[in-house]
């Protein structure tokens, strides 16, 4: 062989060797890239499933808020009813405190009275010996 063939083939051979070590690095890379999505695609998975647990989670309590929001709504009406109950009772109560004054008041001049009358009660006591005595009376019996 000649001399200037036997450059040639050893700078094929170079060159093939650096394009096999560029496919090499090349290779070596693509890899390292796919582990390193399938790590990240694992990792949005995760997520993606912590994200839908907490979806699941937030439309039960909203099943809940809207089971609250109509028992708002009846307790609503019920407070309206109940302050109408409310103002008729105070209005009673009012009623009853005025007629427990009045009844005091006559249990006072009740008092008052049989006082009178008992210290009448000698007096009438009196009165009626003296009638029963009477002659006016005696025929009358």
């Amino acid at each position: 062989m000649s001399r200037g063939a036997t450059t040639e083939a050893a700078h094929h051979n170079r060159l093939a060797y650096a394009w096999s070590a560029v496919g090499v690095v090349v290779l070596v890379a693509g890899i390292f890239v796919a582990a390193r999505l399938m790590g990240e695609l694992h990792a949005m998975s995760a997520s993606l499933t912590t994200v839908t647990a907490r979806l699941g989670a937030l439309e039960a309590m909203n099943r809940k808020l809207d089971t609250l929001n109509g028992m708002s709504g009846t307790l609503k009406d019920m407070n309206g009813k109940l302050s109408v109950t409310n103002r008729a009772l105070q209005q009673a109560n009012q009623r009853l405190s005025s007629m427990n004054a009045e009844s005091k008041s006559a249990g006072v001049s009740l008092r008052a009275m049989e006082q009178g009358l008992g210290a009448m009660r000698s007096d009438i006591h009196a009165m009626v010996h003296k009638v029963s005595g009477s002659f006016l009376f005696r025929s009358v019996k």
